[in-house]
């Protein structure tokens, strides 16, 4: 009996999981819609939609969006927060996009604007 109730655990797992994941298809979708990432609204539509597809080069050209935007337009952050309030979700989607795979450039310029200026007002 204990040997059905885990093939059971594991096969619901494994739909589960299988269900969750990208067609082939809505990662080339994904990868083509990477370069219209130019706003904090653009990226959590991205996310709504190919979620599921943050992977490999997808993740990575959302890394490098996400980065320019805080490099370039730091006053805008606050709508991050606004966008987090709504969603909770997307907080782990946005922090987990802010890596090492960006321009060292404007990681920099990040790490100068958090530590010389103060966080965009409202945050």
């Amino acid at each position: 009996m204990k040997r059905i109730a885990i093939v059971a655990i594991l096969l619901a797992a494994s739909a589960n999981s299988a269900a969750q994941s990208c067609t082939r298809s809505e990662i080339m979708d994904a990868e083509g819609k990477i370069y219209t990432l130019n706003s904090w609204q653009s990226i959590y539509d991205f996310y709504k939609t190919y979620g599921l597809c943050d992977d490999g080069g997808t993740a990575e050209g959302t890394s490098d969006k996400t980065v320019h935007l805080l490099a370039t337009q730091w006053e805008t952050l606050s709508q991050v927060k606004q966008i987090i309030a709504q969603d909770p979700t997307f907080e782990t989607f946005f922090l987990k996009h802010i890596n090492a795979s960006a321009d060292t450039l404007e990681l920099d310029r990040i790490v100068l604007s958090a530590s010389q200026q103060c966080l965009p007002q409202d945050w």
